[in-house]
């Protein structure tokens, strides 16, 4: 399941970037690092440049806390 955060909604929209692109980011992406704990940062190449996704991994839910463009 993937749960977007208000903080997340509101930079998606500020950024321009699509849910589908989000979820599209984290379902298959290119590159996966891991920060600390359960935070991962999903990278996918798009048409149109380059999404990162950092996301809070708590079992099979992914919490998205912010997207933008690299």
């Amino acid at each position: 399941m993937i749960i977007f955060t208000k903080h997340a909604r509101e930079r998606m929209q500020e950024r321009k970037i699509s849910k589908k692109d989000v979820e599209e980011c984290i379902l298959r992406p290119m590159r996966v690092s891991m920060d600390s704990g359960r935070i991962r940062r999903f990278q996918k190449v798009f048409k149109h440049g380059t999404l990162e996704v950092v996301v809070e991994c708590k079992g099979n839910h992914f919490v998205i806390i912010t997207a933008y463009p690299l």
